[in-house]
């Protein structure tokens, strides 16, 4: 279900609207929109390993995938309400915590399934996303017959869609994942960030001894 949730996001925000909310409406460039996709995703490579490495000390994923969710879904409905830089801000930041709760959300996959099913459940994940996709467009295509196909308000009604789709469709991840801590969970945030950075400078640290796979993430991150 949270594969069909945010992929209604990437579908509606990402790939359509933005872009051309930004563009037709607000005046703005495919240089601006290429700096905030280009830049959110910068920093989801500085940030979101330390995240990674604070939800393996806990032993818990769900409480960082409901924050970013839920503040992703919050930046998507206020860019229909504001002007050209407070929505490229917005946007920015709503790129960030949508990839922020993706990777966490697929660090999910070995408690939900076992060994021999990860396969399976990956691909069904895969399926639902492709599924969120037609819900979104068909959504979207009845609001829009009604608000204008190529007008401002009909963005804005898209961009209000987009987050309360995206946040009622992930209600079921949310209430239905049921993580058992590890037992760390009472030390400080302050000590939970400072534990990730250095299980992130220990994992870099090994970039000699494992440089081929380095490699492959290093290209990866850029397709």
């Amino acid at each position: 279900m949270y594969d069909l949730a945010n992929t209604i996001f990437s579908a509606l925000f990402v790939t359509f609207f933005f872009p051309f909310y930004v563009k037709t409406f607000l005046g703005g460039n495919e240089f601006q929109i290429g700096l905030v996709f280009g830049l959110s995703m910068l920093l989801v490579a500085f940030v979101v390993p330390v995240v990674g490495a604070w939800s393996d000390h806990i032993g818990r994923r769900m409480p960082f995938i409901v924050f970013f969710t839920i503040i992703c879904c919050v930046l998507t409905w206020l860019v229909a309400g504001v002007s050209l830089w407070g929505a490229l801000i917005a946007g920015f930041f709503a790129n960030f915590t949508y990839h922020a709760a993706l990777t966490t959300y697929n660090a999910l996959l070995p408690k939900i399934s076992r060994q021999n099913e990860m396969g399976n459940v990956s691909g069904i994940g895969i399926g639902m996303g492709y599924v969120g996709t037609l819900i979104s467009l068909a959504i979207a295509a009845l609001l829009l017959s009604r608000y204008g196909w190529e007008t401002a308000e009909g963005a804005r009604v898209i961009f209000i869609a987009t987050a309360v789709m995206f946040s009622v469709f992930s209600l079921p991840t949310f209430f239905g994942v049921r993580e058992k801590p590890n037992g760390r969970n009472s030390r400080t945030v302050s000590a939970h960030i400072r534990d990730g950075f250095l299980a992130v400078w220990k994992t870099l640290s090994h970039m000699p001894k494992h440089r081929s796979c380095f490699l492959f993430f290093f290209f990866f991150f850029f397709f």
